[in-house]
């Protein structure tokens, strides 16, 4: 099964994603112009794009559980290739952590008023935002440092 979605998985996706859209396309055309006549408020109660949805919903959630299984498969069965690249998630997953530990939960400034039109956000969930943005922007920092230092060593070479 690997190697068969090895090599043909990426044509087998684009198969699947193409014909999922063509009858998308060919359900959402055929009701249309009885969509189209409906005024505003109806049409928001209609089912005509459900299938697309349901089906993009779907496919994202298999790729997610296929980038999990194989994700797992391939560590377990190299493991020792796969270190550097646990290491790296380790060290992701303790910036994040202590991104979101530093975070305060609170807001001011012109987020509050944001938060306040929202309403509902709790601290747990402003600490997730917080946390979440700041491992962002180490991990950006991080990416261009090693860009430039790279850059300057191979000007070097």
């Amino acid at each position: 099964m690997y190697k068969f979605l090895a090599k043909n998985g990426q044509a087998l996706a684009f198969g699947v994603g193409t014909l999922i859209t063509v009858i998308f396309f060919a359900i959402a055309a055929g009701g249309l112009e009885e969509f189209s006549a409906l005024p505003i408020e109806e049409q928001r109660k209609t089912n005509i794009f459900d299938f697309g949805l349901i089906a993009s919903l779907g496919l994202t959630v298999l790729s997610v559980v296929l980038l999990v299984v194989f994700g797992v498969f391939q560590v377990a069965t190299n493991f020792k290739e796969s270190l550097l690249g646990l290491i790296a998630l380790l060290v992701l997953a303790g910036i994040y952590f202590v991104s979101m530990a530093m975070a305060s939960g609170e807001v001011s400034g012109i987020m509050a008023a944001t938060v306040e039109k929202v309403g509902g956000v709790s601290p747990a969930a402003l600490k997730f935002i917080d946390g979440s943005i700041t491992t962002s922007l180490i991990i950006s920092t991080v990416a261009i440092l090693a860009l430039v230092l790279s850059e300057i060593r191979n000007f070097f070479k």
